[in-house]
């Protein structure tokens, strides 16, 4: 439409190359754009003059109150007047607006020419909305030279590929723990990518998570009531922020996020209505600009400020009555840091009556980033309500799109070609003259083959997942809602046929949610008589709010954002409680058997068993074989399985693959920031284990068979747990109680003992437990040259060595650890109990030399941990060598709370504590508790911590079995 040549007939330039010249035609280019996108073919003048009105602050910027009142006039007879009159009024306007700048008044020309040639006649009103978006970017432009702050340009909002919109919703909910139904069917309709939420009321046990988002909360301790929480989508990049100013505040909360080029701090603030003073809210408020000049590119503040004497309403600078010194003084905090609040209506609802509160606010450092702020139906009732503000906040570059993955849908799969495929393959011709590595190569490429073919594929791209409850007729049913509330704001709520409409649709809707919510409950209640998991998996994703790692300490102190640098900090950290020094000599250490143990033949039934077992939740390791295929089709991989596997026991060589790893970062407790707070979980190949599996069964056959194993180890021990463990200590405690003789009980614990076993120690000792040839050898490789990764999602480390420790994640990794720690029993004079490397030593004081003979044994085992290289775990023993701890009247031992006199009023309290803590957890996941499901859920999670070690920890007394007894009953 706007082509047209270069030249005039007469020779002359065009406006179209002077304004390539003078200015920018990309701009006019994204002006015409907005147009089209914006208002495509509306001819509503009114709409032309209302997005022009909002424009009136950079016009009063540039050119002053002048200007300013000139588009109030316009704007108060904008009903009266012409539209041709408007275009001639306005084409003034423009030139009062650009006369002293020979730039903007090139665009003026330009204007005029696709005026005159293309609009005048056809569209009028078309050519006013080009004078109303070329002023505004022309004017974009003046203000952009006219400020040096560093903040967002309106020249973005023009240039649609150069800004992107993350919607947010914010409500000051005045108690989310009875609201969260309504709550999470909001989320699911406005589906924001930020939720600010002042007034939560939660407490410890409060159900919050919400999945897919990060949560940041900060509760309110000292008495009922307040609290603030920010959840942020996991996309965004978001983390906790360190400022201590920030971080120390009461009632506020802050974290930033990451978007693009964008760095973009948020912060939730809540200001009780009592007299709470703006001191602290000040020195955030300047702390967060402060920041925003040095590291953020944008910040948001959300939050209740309860300053209800403030007139926000944007046709004029907000007032105040001079006697509200408050309300004067947040005023000009946020003049002096150069930000905007936005809200301009009423936010909350004292009754059925509108009200003129705008206690909610929306705060940025530039007009720009808010747009179309959408006021919704509060959560609940009418009454002393909050609305839900909804609206998007613009950043300067959109993030950058993830790339579909493809995921194979194993459960789908035809399992009768898959088998067919690999029946039809001559293995033995296939794997004749290869190694092992070789020969295990050749098997994935065919199983590549056979997925390819019979496997199907689905393409995942980012997509929230809704509640599991939700459905389209709770979403329609909060659109009428909404929809009736307008319609009530529109007439004052004089209307009392609209207002009891909006009260029966709102009533409906909690029955929806209710009905929903219930009939989701119960079918999960039934489905998990047939697999438990699903009902684990429920609760606990009410419980556990799952975090992505957006930030992390570096070694120098800084923090560190970009993922992949985040990984190899992370895989550094691992490897570096490693035990790299092994040079030395090795101990001594007596042969304990002169029995053998190898392994002569796999068979093909044998591997088929292993196979036909396994588990189809096993999660698919480094080289892809799937457990659900190996399970489905085991009566035709065992074929290629065993005979890689004989081959591999054979030649003493352990495939690469299957010592590569990857491992996932679990966060334990303390600051995320701390590289020291994660545990490495390991995912390894599924038919490694297979293998380990045959190898374990048969070495734990000849520890059994050989009384090689310690009677005081009961980790990891065929017909032995925790209850065998402390039914011996405490038989043990008891004798010499009743016998009237002190006990002392040293508690000792290894520090990263599986990770830090050294190979070559190991080996030793395998060797004098009568492991020897073909299956040392293996055991050798399989130890040998590991490697593991961290994978974050899309972002994985670059791969390091495993120096030291038995492979976590594996099957033969517990085994391993028992034989290292099998010897430490034999170094010690007094009875010792072990429960894999939680060690445990006794001794009756009932001679003089007693208390010095335990000091003996614990020195040395500290002489063991040094000969074996091993350290002890100072935070968790009672003694050292070097270090004095305190003695302990109560200590937890393997769960159960144990003191000096054997009584277990508080382990009976601990135990109906946590089960009345988990019980109220259920009941505020679930809707409704029906006598079915209450059975299943307390059989489940409650009762498991009343008879935990019940046999070692029986109570006696009357008050604690009551106690006991009446969580039990409760539920009757």
């Amino acid at each position: 439409m706007f082509d047209y040549e270069e030249n005039d007939e007469s020779g002359n330039q065009t406006p179209q190359s002077q304004f390539k010249t003078d200015f920018s035609f990309v701009l006019v280019n994204q002006a015409l754009q907005s147009v089209r996108e914006r208002f495509q073919q509306t001819h509503d003048v009114a709409v032309v003059f209302l997005f022009l009105f909002n424009q009136k602050s950079l016009f009063q910027a540039y050119k002053g109150n002048t200007l300013l009142l000139k588009v109030q006039n316009f704007h108060n007879k904008m009903g009266d007047i012409d539209p041709f009159e408007m275009e001639i009024e306005l084409k003034g306007f423009i030139h009062l607006a650009l006369e002293n700048d020979e730039k903007l008044k090139t665009a003026i020309h330009f204007l005029n020419y696709i005026n005159n040639n293309y609009c005048q006649e056809v569209y009028p009103n078309v050519a006013i909305l080009l004078c109303v978006l070329l002023i505004c970017a022309v004017t974009a432009v003046t203000v952009e030279r006219s400020f040096k702050r560093k903040s967002f340009s309106t020249i973005c909002l023009l240039q649609q590929s150069a800004f992107h919109k993350i919607p947010c919703c914010y409500t000051n909910a005045t108690s989310l723990n009875n609201k969260m139904p309504e709550f999470l069917a909001s989320i699911e309709t406005y589906n924001p990518k930020i939720i600010f939420v002042t007034e939560t009321w939660w407490h410890e046990s409060s159900i919050t998570n919400i999945e897919n988002y990060m949560l940041f909360r900060k509760d309110r301790v000292s008495s009922r009531g307040g609290g603030v929480a920010i959840y942020v989508d996991t996309s965004l990049k978001p983390n906790e922020v360190s400022e201590i100013v920030l971080l120390d505040s009461p009632e506020q909360i802050w974290c930033e996020i990451s978007y693009g080029s964008e760095h973009i701090l948020l912060g939730c603030i809540y200001r009780p209505h009592t007299l709470y003073p703006l001191e602290n809210i000040e020195a955030s408020i300047i702390k967060a600009n402060e920041l925003l000049s040095k590291i953020y590119s944008g910040l948001l503040i959300c939050g209740d400020f309860n300053l209800p004497r403030i007139n926000w309403d944007l046709s004029s600078i907000p007032t105040v009555s001079n006697t509200d010194i408050l309300s004067s003084n947040f005023i000009d905090i946020l003049a002096e840091s150069f930000l905007i609040q936005f809200v301009t209506k009423p936010t909350f609802q004292l009754d059925e009556i509108t009200s003129n509160n705008t206690l909610d606010l929306i705060i940025a450092e530039n007009e720009n980033r808010v747009l179309d702020i959408i006021h919704h139906a509060p959560l609940t009732s009418l009454k002393k309500s909050h609305h839900v503000l909804q609206w998007d906040y613009v950043v300067k570059s959109a993030a950058v799109v993830g790339k579909h993955i493809e995921k194979r849908v194993y459960h789908k799969s035809n399992f009768v070609k898959i088998s067919e495929y690999f029946n039809n393959i001559n293995w033995q011709m296939e794997f004749n003259g290869h190694n092992t590595d070789d020969c295990y190569n050749i098997f994935l490429n065919h199983y590549e083959a056979a997925c390819k073919n019979y496997v199907p594929v689905t393409n995942l791209k980012w997509i929230r997942r809704r509640s599991e409850w939700m459905n389209d007729d709770i979403k329609n049913k909060i659109k009428a809602k909404n929809k009736l509330w307008f319609r009530c704001r529109a007439n004052g709520y004089k209307n009392l046929k609209l207002v009891n409409e909006y009260k029966a649709c709102n009533i409906q809707l909690k029955k929806l949610i209710y009905k929903a919510r219930c009939e989701f409950e119960l079918d999960l209640a039934i489905k998990s008589k047939h697999n438990p998991k699903i009902l684990f998996k429920y609760v606990n994703s009410k419980q556990n709010v799952r975090t992505t790692i957006t930030a992390l300490k570096g070694i120098n102190d800084d923090t560190i954002t970009n993922p992949i640098e985040i990984a190899n900090r992370l895989n550094n950290h691992f490897q570096s409680v490693f035990n790299k020094n092994e040079d030395d000599e090795l101990p001594y250490f007596i042969k304990r058997t002169e029995a053998i143990c190898k392994y002569s033949q796999i068979t093909l039934d044998l591997v088929k068993n292993k196979l036909s077992n396994l588990s189809v939740d096993k999660t698919v390791g480094l080289d892809g074989v799937s457990a659900y295929v190996l399970k489905n089709c085991s009566d035709s991989f065992s074929i290629p399985l065993s005979a890689i596997f004989q081959k591999s026991l054979d030649s003493g060589c352990c495939p690469k693959v299957w010592k590569k790893a990857n491992v996932t970062p679990l966060f334990k407790n303390g600051s995320r920031l701390d590289p020291g707070n994660y545990r490495p979980i390991s995912l390894t190949s599924v038919v490694c284990k297979v293998m380990e599996k045959i190898l374990r069964d048969t070495m734990v056959n000849h520890l059994v068979e050989h009384s090689l194993i310690s009677k005081n180890q009961h980790g990891f021990v065929n017909k032995k747990a925790c209850v065998t463990n402390l039914l011996e200590s405490i038989d043990m405690m008891s004798k010499a109680l009743s016998d009237k003789i002190s006990m002392d009980v040293a508690f000792i614990d290894f520090s990263k003992a599986f990770d830090m076993v050294p190979h070559k120690r190991l080996i030793y000792k395998l060797e004098a437990y009568g492991f020897t040839e073909n299956l040392l050898n293996w055991i050798k490789s399989f130890l040998h040259q590991r490697f593991q990764r961290i994978v974050m999602g899309d972002y994985v480390s670059s791969w390091l060595e495993v120096f030291s420790g038995v492979p976590q994640g594996s099957v033969l990794g517990p085994i391993l650890f028992i034989i290292f720690v099998n010897d430490i029993s034999d170094i010690v004079n007094h009875p010792c109990k072990i429960y894999a490397d939680d060690t445990k030593l006794t001794a009756r004081l009932d001679h003089p030399l007693a208390s010095q003979m335990l000091q003996t044994d614990i020195y040395n085992i500290a002489d063991w941990c040094n000969t074996w290289k091993m350290k002890l775990n100072l935070d968790k023993s009672n003694s050292n060598n070097s270090v004095e701890l305190a003695s302990t009247l109560v200590e937890r031992d393997l769960g159960i709370m144990i003191t000096p006199d054997l009584k277990w009023h508080n382990n009976s309290t601990f135990a109906t504590n946590k089960a009345n803590r988990v019980l109220g957890m259920l009941y505020r996941t679930f809707s409704h508790m029906t006598p079915q499901l209450l059975k299943i859920l307390y059989t489940t999670f409650v009762r498991p911590h009343l008879e935990f070690a019940v046999a070692a920890s029986n109570p006696s007394s009357r008050i604690d079995i009551d106690k006991i007894e009446k969580s039990s009953s409760d539920i009757e």
